[in-house]
């Protein structure tokens, strides 16, 4: 049971890094191209 949820929590911080690393990619874009 540890091991599944040891392996759960790294798959949900490797998912919040990535979204907030889209996040930033996603604002530096729409800043270079403002409407």
């Amino acid at each position: 049971m540890h091991f599944m949820i040891s392996i759960f929590l790294r798959y949900y911080f490797i998912c919040s890094c990535n979204m907030q690393a889209w996040f930033n990619v996603d604002h530096r874009i729409s800043h270079f191209f403002p409407d």
